[in-house]
Order: structure tokens, then sequence, then C-alpha cells
């Protein structure tokens, strides 16, 4: 059960992850200043994104089903913890675009291009922390 659940999070994180990479590149390549900002951080963002989709797939593979409870809430726990760091993205980005103003377009871009992956990122914790069973569910199903 919560393998299934792991794999499937990891798929959606590895689909959004290949859009922003492909989105990122297209806009690096064939955007002006802002463009190319908002094209470099959704490369980057999609890149580690890929990166920990990867590594959740393996570990969901590898693990079975031994310890559902534990493994739930050690996931609940890291969906929430991620939650929490989204939030500070969404922070750090609109940080970026306040001090960028008008003068930097390219500090702008890096700035909205955080933004908007915190804001999906943290969409995506919750969600799929909400998802998460709580212990004992599996043992009442």
């Amino acid at each position: 059960m919560i393998a299934r659940l792991v794999t499937d999070l990891a798929r959606r994180l590895l689909t959004w992850a290949l859009a922003s990479v492909l989105i990122g590149v297209v806009l690096l390549v064939a955007g002006d200043d802002f463009w190319r900002g908002f094209g470099l951080q959704a490369a980057l963002w999609g890149l580690i994104d890929a990166l920990i989709a990867l590594v959740a797939l393996r570990s969901a593979r590898r693990d079975g089903t031994a310890g559902e409870d534990a493994r739930a809430t050690r996931i609940r726990r890291i969906l929430w913890l991620n939650a929490g760091l989204d939030l500070a993205y969404i922070a750090i980005g609109a940080g970026l675009v306040a001090i960028a103003g008008d003068a930097n377009p390219f500090l702008a871009g890096n700035g909205w291009g955080i933004a908007v992956q915190g804001g999906f990122l943290l969409v995506f914790d919750v969600v799929h922390a909400m998802r998460v069973p709580m212990p004992g569910a599996a043992s009442r199903a």
C-alpha cells in the first residue's frame, strides 16, 4: 500500500520534473532576460526533482510491504517538512522579485521561477501528505 503511494508520488514528481526541464531549456534558449531567469530555475529545479523522484522510485521497489505504519509515518513527516520548506522557497522567490524590481529582469525571473516551483511543491507535498494513511489504517482495511 505505501510502496504504491510512493511510486505514484514519485511518478507524478518525475512528470513535473521532466516538464520543468523541457520548459526551462526552451526559455533559456528563446527567452528574454526575465524568461531566461525563470527558465534557469525551472531547469535546475526540474533536475533536482527528477533525482528525488528516481530515488523515491528505487526506494519504493526495495522496501516492499514490511513496516507499513512506520514507513507511512516517515513519509508523512517528510512531506510535511517539505511543505514547510516550500513556504520558505516561495518567500525567497518573492524576496528576489522585490529586490530585483524592474532594474534586473533576470533576477526577477529567477525569483518568479523559485516562487512558482515552491508553490507547486507546496500543493504537491500537502496533497500527498494528506493521502498517506494514518498508523493502523493498513491493518483496519
